[in-house]
């Protein structure tokens, strides 16, 4: 899951900053033209993602408790269970919590690019 909310998460924003008329600012429009693009990218890539984080944050959750006392037996049959009982709905529970945690990681990245393109002065 991780692997590939990250590909999806960093070609999205490659295209966004191709088109970024600001992309080498190395000033302040610069970092906040970054920034807009990474929140961007993860905008667009998080609901494409999110319910394989959640079966993923179930299973944990599960991974404690003897085998025969877990909800699910593996990732398909949690997809599946979650989906019967809880509908699409339930796959997304709580990703408008995250989006103060999307906010912090887009600015350290978007400073992390920042910092990246002074270097290369």
């Amino acid at each position: 899951g991780a692997f590939v909310y990250r590909a999806g998460q960093l070609g999205c924003f490659k295209q966004i900053q191709d088109s970024n008329p600001y992309k080498n600012d190395k000033g302040f429009i610069g970092g906040l033209s970054t920034f807009g693009a990474v929140t961007a990218a993860r905008t667009v890539v998080m609901p494409f993602n999110y319910p394989f984080d959640t079966v993923r944050r179930r299973m944990m959750l599960q991974s404690e408790k003897p085998k025969a006392d877990r909800l699910y037996k593996g990732s398909f049959d949690c997809f599946f269970k979650v989906l019967q009982k809880e509908g699409l709905k339930g796959m997304y529970l709580s990703l408008i919590h995250i989006s103060e945690p999307t906010r912090l990681l887009s600015i350290s990245y978007a400073v992390f690019c920042l910092k990246k393109k002074k270097k290369k002065k």
